[in-house]
């Protein structure tokens, strides 16, 4: 172990590390890192391809951060999450972390048992075979299993090294040290809630690994622990190399390139070169920029949706009504307001402001200075709470218009036929535009809604749907006021 300089700190990134785009602070209870046996371990065994002779800036500092202890030696990081484009090696930095894992019993004092769950057997095996391949010839043919579907290496302490099918039954049966979800935007959320995080409850300093490139936005499993880490949760380590969130970022721009890339040299400056000569723009982006996109299926609203429900005429002096929608995982709301046709986000928050305790008291203060007809909530939804707050003071309950699943379903086909036939118009904001755009429907008996965990947040637009519905459905008209 290395113990931390009193001057080292979040900003205290190696020079020959190029800035990731997101990375946690340095956890608050480091005293040191385990990264230098991890160091040593992956330059003493020869568990590589031929291709690699020393481990590159980005995972020598990704291993120091990954593996942050307290003074007794306990890992911080419940959680690791690291993306960065594709062909940067992931994969020799998640095979020297398994690797030192599995070597740990006697630090942790316990065999460690480690579960590998990917997309798809091959990407799997590409991590596991060269470590497969030193075990095979170092303790021999008992303890390496090659069967499909067994893969596992086992040491003579019993300490475990397994691939398993990225099911709901993963990992179930077994007390795990460590999991390992490679390619994590391709697997299902429950996959790691239901199935390996309970696996680890008893464990000694058990961590889960996410590493992956950006997916699309029906990825809930990374997106949701990705926005957790972004908002601050202390259990989570993120370190992500991309470029900015940013549909009008330049996709031939080498800066930008380079940007989104830990590892940067001539041979990868012309590989991308010839990457996005050849790949379509989203995949260039999502592989390449790291960059989340829109689910690759028929969009529901169609590409030019936004542009043509944009409006810059502001809302006329009539009463207003609210739409209130929260994300599933909390992380952030949106606000809408509406009158005579035309609607406006008034509020939206994603990393700037994270979390949602802001609302309660917007939502006063918009019904103090405006005096609307009805703020709606979706009482199904992960506003309920907030509403229910707002409904017990007296003050502000009769402004309060909880909407039933039948009524988000009815709101949701009227806001639809509206944008069809071009009688709802919205000011000018990128959230809504990317709301809109990359809207998904969500199944509900026979009917449907918009759907909250869409593309790039369903928050805006399910925030115009209650403000519409609101809008009619007020239990009786307030009185009116001027628009801001």
């Amino acid at each position: 172990m290395h113990s931390v300089l009193e001057e080292f700190n979040a900003a205290d990134i190696p020079l020959d590390v190029p800035l990731p785009r997101f990375a946690s602070p340095i956890h608050p209870k480091r005293h040191s890192s385990w990264s230098d046996s991890a160091h040593a371990l992956a330059g003493n065994l020869p568990i590589h391809n031929g291709r690699v002779s020393e481990l590159r800036p980005w995972q020598r500092y990704a291993l120091d951060r990954a593996l942050e202890c307290d003074s007794d030696g306990k890992l911080c990081w419940e959680i690791v999450i690291v993306s960065a484009p594709r062909q940067v090696g992931k994969s020799v930095l998640e095979r020297i972390a398994v690797m030192w894992r599995l070597h740990q019993s006697h630090l942790f004092g316990e065999t460690q048992d480690i579960v590998h769950v990917a997309h798809n057997y091959r990407t799997a095996m590409e991590i596991y075979r060269p470590a497969a391949r030193w075990a095979l010839q170092t303790f021999g043919k008992h303890h390496v299993r090659q069967a499909q579907g067994q893969q596992h290496i086992e040491l003579p302490d019993g300490s475990r090294w397994m691939i398993q099918a990225a099911t709901e039954g993963a990992g179930v049966g077994f007390a795990l040290s460590m999991v390992l979800v490679d390619e994590a935007w391709r697997i299902n959320r429950a996959v790691v809630d239901a199935a390996l995080l309970p696996t680890m409850t008893e464990s000694n300093s058990p961590q889960l690994w996410l590493v992956s490139t950006a997916g699309t936005f029906a990825s809930d499993l990374m997106k949701s622990y990705r926005n957790a880490a972004i908002a601050g949760a202390d259990s989570i380590l993120i370190l992500e190399w991309s470029a900015p969130d940013n549909t009008d970022t330049s996709i031939n721009d080498p800066d930008v390139w380079r940007m989104a890339s830990p590892h940067w040299d001539d041979k990868r400056a012309e590989y991308v070169k010839r990457r996005n000569e050849t790949l379509t723009e989203w995949d260039f982006r999502q592989q390449y920029l790291n960059q989340w996109v829109p689910n690759l299926g028929k969009m529901f609203l169609g590409p030019d949706v936004a542009r043509n429900v944009e409006t810059l005429a502001p809302i006329p002096s009539v009463p207003l009504s609210f739409g209130v929608d929260v994300a599933t995982d909390r992380s952030h709301a949106a606000i809408v307001a509406y009158g005579a046709g035309i609607a406006e986000v008034i509020e939206e928050n994603t990393v700037q402001r994270s979390g949602v305790a802001w609302v309660p008291g917007r939502i006063r203060e918009l019904i103090d200075a405006w005096n609307p007809l009805a703020v709606g909530f979706d009482a199904l939804g992960p506003g309920a709470s907030i509403a229910d707050s707002l409904k017990v003071d007296p003050d502000y309950a009769d402004a309060i218009l909880m909407m039933s699943g039948r009524d988000m379903c009815a709101a949701s086909a009227q806001l639809h036929d509206a944008i069809v036939s071009g009688g709802w118009r919205v000011r000018p904001h990128n959230a809504m535009a990317a709301s809109l755009t990359q809207a998904q429907r969500r199944t509900y008996g026979q009917a449907w809604t918009f759907a909250r965990d869409a593309p790039s947040s369903g928050c805006p637009v399910l925030a115009a749907v209650t403000a519409l519905w609101a809008q009619t459905h007020a239990p009786a008209p307030m009185e009116a006021s001027a628009i801001w």
